[in-house]
């Protein structure tokens, strides 16, 4: 229980809420189930594959869902995916405010390092998700590799980041000047 809830009024904290849903499954059985069956359904809905009958593929698409949670390591795979992919999507948010100061409205230049950093992150997130069972995109050295040297791996690329920044929005600034001779 944390310090903050009024426990003599009726109110309780917000994690207090959050740790009564994870007891009773609401992150490792109730949200897994309804993913999976929201996404079962589309499907079967859109491609029409057993007609227009929508209680089949409703019925379908729980029994699949059911089946799915019973194994564990679907319901593990999603809460670790989609943890990771929280964390991917705060990356890019904050690549975008920060590059936001920076950038100007008409440069297509940095459609090509959003879609880079998107690649980059995407690849990280599978990873991550996959590594809890077994599997790795890369193999256990280049995993040992990173761990070993991350303290010099994450400030060069930061400091390349930050110098690739200065640089395209200086030349994208030298652009504009000969816009405006033009």
């Amino acid at each position: 229980m944390d310090n903050y809830g009024y426990y003599g009024w009726g109110w309780t904290g917000f994690r207090d809420i959050i740790y009564q849903w994870q007891q009773i499954g609401m992150f490792d059985v109730i949200l897994p189930l309804l993913l999976i069956f929201t996404v079962v359904y589309a499907i079967l809905d859109k491609i029409k594959v057993l007609g227009e009958n929508k209680a089949v593929n409703l019925i379908i698409a729980l029994v699949l869902s059911f089946f799915a949670i019973s194994n564990l390591y679907i319901s593990q795979f999603f809460m670790v995916l989609f943890s990771y992919t929280g964390v991917g999507v705060a990356i890019i948010l904050a690549a975008i405010i920060l590059l936001g100061l920076f950038a100007k409205d008409k440069d297509e230049r940095w459609k090509w390092i959003f879609g880079l950093l998107g690649i980059i992150i995407f690849i990280w997130v599978l990873s991550r998700a996959v590594s809890p069972f077994g599997l790795s995109f890369f193999g256990p050295e280049v995993g040992y590799w990173i761990s070993r040297n991350v303290g010099w791996l994450l400030p060069l690329i930061f400091i390349g980041a930050v110098i690739g920044i200065v640089v395209l929005s200086s030349s994208s600034k030298e652009e504009e000047k000969r816009d405006r001779r033009k």
